[in-house]
């Protein structure tokens, strides 16, 4: 789990997908989840900016970066 630099944005890991809420957190919150892993993520980190999510995980310790505008969409 990490929050953005801005505190309007949380990541949390749940097996081997991200899914992303507005914070701080009320029922309206959840926003739509990054694209499946092929792997448990084991740690995750938004880069000081808070465009970019990094994610690690899997048995190689992938280092993925992920470009939040492409990740999160309000969801409807």
């Amino acid at each position: 789990m990490d929050v953005n630099k801005q505190q309007t944005l949380v990541a949390v890991a749940s097996n081997d997908e991200v899914h992303f809420y507005k914070h701080p957190y009320n029922e309206k919150s959840v926003l739509t989840f990054a694209k499946k892993f092929q792997a448990k993520i084991t740690n995750m980190k938004f880069t000081a900016d808070g465009k970019f999510l990094l994610t690690v995980g899997g048995r190689e310790s992938t280092l993925l970066q992920w470009k939040l505008s492409d990740c999160v969409k309000n969801r409807k």
